[in-house]
């Protein structure tokens, strides 16, 4: 991997005993660039600093190298008392890039790794795998495969230059369906190759979709569509008790979130409504679904289809973040 490459020079050896009352300080560098020079104690404690990423024009020159000076004060202007003191410093020359280092970025660990802009969309795959709908640098949405043990299996583009930052995603175990505006894109999920089969054509984009092995379903406000798999036929609607602005399926169970409320259905036709407020929801195990509250505080929280909220697990409040930071 290419890196950014900045060579330091340390000035080693002792290159002056300074009386703290004054004296000239004489040094030689190898080569030319920036000089940080202090003064220090002979415990080590920087008494006071010389000079901070100066150029040539900051000193003397002798005949053997830089001249600079001290007048035996310290940094708050104090005398120092009568001693032997150590100066010492660093020489750092001009930058040579050779190349791009990634830095707090997980998904990039080297240069053929796609370089994503934003997240659009994600979902897990079972075995620990994940699937991300991302703008990449160029402005392109893909699709790809990202393995904690391996890194990315396969990249796909999905739109060249998609009108917003936007696309809905949802996996089933052997497809990745992807709607973007008001189109369609069906992926194979292990290998990221395009499926042949006729993708849904919804009248209106939907504002929601989701998945099982047998059924795709897209939602528009109160109104569920599925879709039998892998014909991609439209079958007989169901209603909603709320417009869908989230919407999760698992072991044939539908959830979905809106208006203040989570509902659920465990036969796909009929749903029970839970006063939680959420702007999305995943289903958990044992009758159990996890939400992002918006009641202030963004937390995630995991519930019971009875309503009952199990844990709460809350966002650190951003004051908390800089008292500690000023700690």
């Amino acid at each position: 991997m290419n890196r950014l490459a900045i060579l330091f020079l340390t000035l080693v050896a002792l290159l002056h005993t300074a009386q703290a009352e004054g004296d000239d300080i004489a040094f030689a560098v190898p080569s030319s660039g920036r000089i940080t020079l202090g003064v220090f104690d002979k415990t080590g404690k920087l008494v006071r600093t010389l000079h901070a990423m100066d150029e040539e024009d900051a000193f003397r020159v002798g005949l053997n190298g830089y001249i600079t000076k001290w007048d035996g004060l310290d940094d708050a202007g104090n005398r120092a008392p009568a001693g032997h003191y150590h100066v010492r410093g660093y020489l750092i020359e001009d930058v040579t890039v050779e190349g791009e280092a990634y830095h707090f970025n997980d998904w990039v660990t080297g240069d053929e790794d796609p370089s994503l802009r934003h997240i659009v969309d994600f979902a897990f795959l079972p075995g620990g795998d994940v699937l991300l709908l991302a703008i990449s640098a160029d402005g392109s949405l893909l699709a790809t495969r990202y393995s904690p043990e391996s890194g990315f299996v396969w990249v796909r583009v999905v739109a060249p230059s998609p009108a917003a930052d936007t696309g809905k995603l949802t996996t089933n175990p052997t497809t990745a369906f992807i709607q973007q505006a008001e189109s369609w894109i069906l992926l194979d999920i292990n290998a990221g190759t395009p499926l042949a089969a006729p993708a849904p054509s919804p009248t209106q984009a939907p504002i929601a979709i989701a998945a099982l092995p047998s059924t795709l379903f897209t939602s528009v406000e109160k109104t569920i569509t599925p879709f039998s798999l892998p014909s991609i036929q439209p079958q007989t609607s169901i209603s909603a008790p709320i417009a869908l602005s989230s919407l999760d399926a698992d072991r044939e169970i539908l959830a979905g979130c809106g208006n203040g409320s989570i509902c659920i259905s465990e036969d796909l036709k009929t749903f029970q409504t839970l006063p939680i407020s959420a702007r999305c929801v995943s289903l958990g195990a044992e009758r159990t679904f996890w939400y992002i509250s918006t009641n202030g505080t963004g937390a995630v929280a995991q519930a019971h289809f009875n309503g009952e909220i199990l844990r709460e697990l809350e966002r650190e409040r951003a004051e908390n973040r800089e008292r500690r930071k000023d700690a």
